[in-house]
């Protein structure tokens, strides 16, 4: 399967998704609400409950973002390798993986600190001394640490098609990657254009609602409604797509048969 092929895939289930699509745009739009109702006007005028609050609340969503998504990733890969999922499987894998995903998310964390550190500490010691060369250093620092995340970024995908531990679905997606660099970038790119276009769209629409809605939360819950379901139906494409490439390509039993749960 081409990543053209991978991509159709990942829309067709995606617009027979719908019910998955529905549990992501209300799961995100919960956390923008509380969000609009919570966040000061200004970050100056934050008090310390509702910073306390925010971080916390941030956190919790964040644990609460694992588990959806190993739930939507075995709901999608049921859907590609049955052609049909129940919602049960939902719940029990969101679960199931939730450890393993948590470990690979705190290693691509860590990875991506790193490089942060590395470029924000080169900056700054070359920044009176050698600005130009800090800023390329920087920059160098800061395309390794996006190329390691792109190696590693298949490892929750391999985590639910075959059952691998958080250690083993890294390297193993390192060495798909390797492989299979230039599809798998190619992909990105055309998802990238396509969140632009569907972006835009969006974008067009609320400024039109804008003409007749005045600045203020109600404008902005109308923005969190239309943006939190386009990026629903978005990730699921997302989510689809890179599942039924690997699936088609990886060329590992577990991948190819149908998974027992």
């Amino acid at each position: 399967m081409g990543a053209i092929e991978a991509l159709k895939k990942g829309f067709g289930v995606a617009t027979g998704s719908m019910p998955l699509v529905i549990v992501l745009f209300v799961f995100g739009l919960i956390w923008n609400v509380l969000n609009i109702f919570l966040a000061p006007e200004t970050p100056e005028g934050a008090t310390v409950q509702q910073s306390v609050f925010l971080v916390a609340g941030g956190i919790i969503f964040i644990l609460l973002t694992i588990f959806v998504q190993g739930g939507s990733m075995a709901y999608i890969r049921d859907k590609i390798k049955k052609g049909a999922a129940e919602f049960s499987v939902f719940t029990q894998s969101g679960t199931r993986y939730y450890l393993r995903l948590l470990a690979i998310g705190l290693v691509i964390g860590l990875v991506v600190g790193i490089f942060v550190l590395l470029a924000s500490l080169t900056f700054a010691l070359l920044q009176q001394t050698a600005a130009a060369a800090g800023i390329a250093v920087a920059v160098v620092f800061g395309l390794i640490g996006l190329a390691v995340v792109i190696l590693m970024f298949l490892a929750p995908y391999i985590v639910v098609t075959e059952e691998a531990k958080a250690i083993d679905s890294i390297k193993r997606s390192v060495t798909f990657v390797k492989k299979q660099l230039w599809p798998v970038l190619g992909m990105f790119g055309l998802l990238i254009v396509m969140g632009f276009a569907f972006g835009l769209v969006v974008g067009l629409v609320y400024a039109l609602i804008g003409l007749a809605v005045p600045e203020g939360r109600v404008s902005q819950i109308i923005f969190s409604i239309l943006s939190g379901f386009v990026n629903s139906f978005l990730g699921v494409i997302v989510t689809a797509s890179f599942l039924a490439y690997y699936l088609a390509n990886s060329g590992s039993r577990s991948a190819a048969n149908s998974f027992n749960s």
